[in-house]
């Protein structure tokens, strides 16, 4: 039994000194913690068909299209902002209109269902290497459980002075909804 009880002395003296010589390391966590982003009409491309317009004066806010698309976004503490990016139009009077494929002729978009909020395009306001875009002020209801619905108007718009040919056009932007 002394014998039995030499040996078990041992292996745990073997065992301590092993576990004594184990080399220690550091543990690194890390992680980033962010605003999710928010869905814009289920992901869906937004459509607006202006169908066919007169070639003529189009530099009065005729022929308005306005549209209701769902948001949803997760986290909806503090300010909602939008951010549209796209070619702007130059020589319009403001950040707002988005180029076409035709020359001198673009869309002004609008925050809501009327003309007197411009929805300016481009990166707007930055925050952590984010950018937000432009506070929404007009056009965008919350319904609860992160649910909303923004409104915004599409106009076709032309220098009074342009003289545009008949024909086709396009216009493309990536739109984004974010909480800040």
């Amino acid at each position: 039994m002394s014998n039995l009880c030499h040996r078990a002395a041992a292996f745990a003296l073997v065992l301590t000194a092993s576990a004594a010589q184990a080399d220690s390391v550091n543990v690194s966590i890390t992680g980033t913690v962010q605003i999710p982003t928010c869905t814009i009409n289920g992901g869906k491309t937004i459509e607006v068909n202006f169908g066919n317009l007169p070639v003529g004066n189009l530099s009065s806010g005729q022929y308005p299209q306005t549209r209701q698309v769902s948001v949803y976004c997760p986290y909806t503490n503090n300010v909602p902002f939008v951010r549209i990016t796209g070619p702007a139009l130059s020589g319009a009077p403001q950040n707002n209109v988005l180029a076409s494929s035709v020359s001198n002729f673009g869309i002004a978009l609008y925050q809501g269902a009327d003309q007197s909020k411009p929805m300016l395009l481009g990166n707007g306001m930055t925050s952590n290497g984010i950018n937000l875009g432009y506070v929404l002020t007009q056009g965008f209801a919350e319904n609860g459980n992160g649910n909303a619905v923004l409104t915004f108007t599409a106009v076709p718009w032309a220098a009074a002075s342009t003289v545009l040919k008949a024909g086709s056009f396009s216009a493309t932007a990536t739109m984004s909804v974010n909480y800040l």
